[in-house]
């Protein structure tokens, strides 16, 4: 991800102004007030604390900086025509991969305890009717595999009905993504 971030930045010419850097969420190599804005896309969802990696956004972020982070919430996601408890069953099978799969919706909160104003929440979704999905589903349905929580054939039905649904035009899979804006 480094060594992508620096192509294209530089593709971007923008290699003066990026420093990409590698992190475990739980400190940041920058000094106090360092930033005028972080953003981050579905990077909380596996960090073992966000809160504590909220914490660091505050402490590097200047005041009246910004934070924009955009996250998932696995546990809202649809799935049709997978019933609701195979579905629930999967997500919850396949959470073994990510620290929080629900903080989309604790991000807001999150914010506001940390000592963030001006918290701003949109959730968005582009419904999905063709399949755009289904990589990440697969990769869904992989980590349940891991977890040994779920098994192997009501993985593979629900797999399998999403396969069908998706060649008889009868698949919709829905997966909000909370866009959360906030000032320090």
């Amino acid at each position: 991800f480094i060594g992508q971030c620096r192509r294209n930045a530089k593709e971007a010419s923008f290699s003066e102004r990026v420093t990409p850097q590698l992190s475990d969420g739980s400190t940041l190599p920058l000094p106090d007030g360092a930033l005028d804005r972080i953003t981050t896309r579905n990077t909380l969802i596996y960090v073992d604390d966000p809160k504590t990696a909220l914490d660091e956004f505050h402490r590097v972020v200047r005041v009246g900086g910004k934070v924009h982070a955009i996250e998932g919430d696995w546990p809202m996601m649809v799935a049709e025509p997978v019933p609701l408890r195979t579905w629930a069953a999967l997500v919850e099978a396949a959470a073994c991969a990510c620290r929080t799969p629900d903080i989309g919706r604790k991000l807001p909160g999150l914010l506001s305890q940390i000592g963030f104003a001006d918290i701003e929440l949109e959730v968005v979704t582009r419904p999905d009717m063709d399949g755009r999905l289904l990589p990440m589903i697969r990769n869904m349905a992989g980590y349940a595999r891991q977890s040994g929580e779920l098994d192997e054939t009501e993985i593979d039905n629900a797999m399998r009905m999403l396969d069908e649904a998706l060649a008889d035009r009868t698949y919709l899979v829905l997966a909000p993504q909370f866009v959360v804006g906030a000032s320090k």
